[in-house]
C-alpha cells in the first residue's frame, strides 16, 4: 500500500522508515476503537466490574496512541540492545528474520 522511503533511525534500525511508524500510530487507534465496538455490542465485562460503555472512542483512540508509541519504542529498544551485542538475529526460532521477538513486536 505505501512504501516508506525515508528511514526514522537508520544507525539502530535501517529498515523502519517514517511511514511505518505513521501507519501504526493511525492503524493501532482504528482497531483499539473497533475492538471496543465489538466488545461493548458482546456486552464484554472489564475487570473494574463495570461494562465497556463507559469508555468512549476517544479512549480507545489514545490507548491505541499509547500502545503504538510503546511498541514501537520497545522495538528500538530491541534493535539498540541487538547493536550493542552485534547479533542481527534475536533468535533461531525464525532465521534470517531476526527472531521470533522482531515477530510478535509492536
Amino acid at each position: 500500500f505505501c512504501r516508506g522511503t525515508k528511514r526514522c533511525v537508520p544507525r539502530l534500525s535501517p529498515n523502519k522508515t517514517v511511514a511505518g511508524f505513521v501507519g501504526q500510530m493511525v492503524t493501532t487507534p482504528c482497531f483499539a476503537v473497533l475492538l471496543l465496538e465489538i466488545a461493548s455490542a458482546m456486552g464484554v465485562q472489564t475487570t473494574l466490574r463495570s461494562t465497556l460503555h463507559m469508555y468512549s472512542w476517544w479512549d480507545a483512540c489514545v490507548y491505541g496512541v499509547c500502545i503504538a508509541a510503546v511498541a514501537i519504542v520497545g522495538d528500538l529498544a530491541e534493535s539498540f540492545v541487538k547493536r550493542c551485542v552485534r547479533v542481527k538475529d534475536a533468535g533461531s526460532v525464525l532465521p534470517a528474520t531476526g527472531g521470533l521477538l522482531d515477530r510478535i513486536d509492536g
